[in-house]
């Protein structure tokens, strides 16, 4: 599969540190325009931002923020900024992590019915006290993923760029409106390249 190419799209990868493992969650964001390199240093500043304020509530201390990687989808101007994040950041719920693989998803949604047009993330750093035996999570995690993630879409948008689902096959994009999250365990499993995301 040849390489993706739209100039107007970024890839945003997400670096966690848990024990010796490193945990990704990828995004993509658009801009009306082809991106530029400063349009790259911001959406970085965008994500860690929302870290810091939003997202690190859901995430147990054990699970550190280290570096967040934006790519321009253009093989003819192939921009990449990196934003080592130093110290580290970590999570601020302060329990005991569940295991790596157990996770809770965020579904993005953009409007259309399909499963092209859905997006998902899975979020880091699930703690054991906010799941119950019959695989479920508490109402109060389900709530702070949901608010981070919407918080998410809000704080893009203010800042003239779009959260969208990339497609691969034809190179273009579909605006995230919404998200939802439910409450049941998911698992973040590791995969093979080209084998999902």
């Amino acid at each position: 599969m040849p390489a993706p190419n739209n100039p107007r799209v970024a890839r945003v990868a997400m670096l966690f540190q848990r024990d010796t493992r490193t945990l990704v969650n990828t995004f993509h964001v658009v801009k009306p325009t082809p991106l530029n390199a400063a349009d790259l240093i911001t959406i970085a500043g965008l994500f860690s931002s929302w870290w810091n304020t939003s997202y690190r509530n859901y995430s147990s201390n054990n699970v550190l923020l280290k570096q967040i990687q934006v790519r321009k989808y253009d093989p003819s101007d192939p921009l990449a900024y990196d934003l080592d994040i130093s110290p580290p950041s970590a999570g601020a719920v302060v329990q005991t992590p569940d295991t790596a693989a157990t996770t809770q998803t965020a579904s993005w949604r953009t409007g259309y019915a399909g499963r092209k047009f859905r997006g998902r993330f899975y979020a880091v750093g699930l703690t054991e006290v906010a799941t119950a035996n019959d695989d479920s999570i508490g109402s109060p995690t389900t709530a702070t993923l949901s608010n981070a993630a919407l918080s998410l879409i809000t704080s893009v948008v203010a800042a003239s760029f779009q959260l969208v689902v990339f497609h691969k096959l034809d190179n273009t994009f579909t605006q995230i409106l919404t998200a939802i999250v439910e409450n049941l365990i998911d698992s973040q499993r590791r995969r093979l390249a080209n084998r999902g995301t």
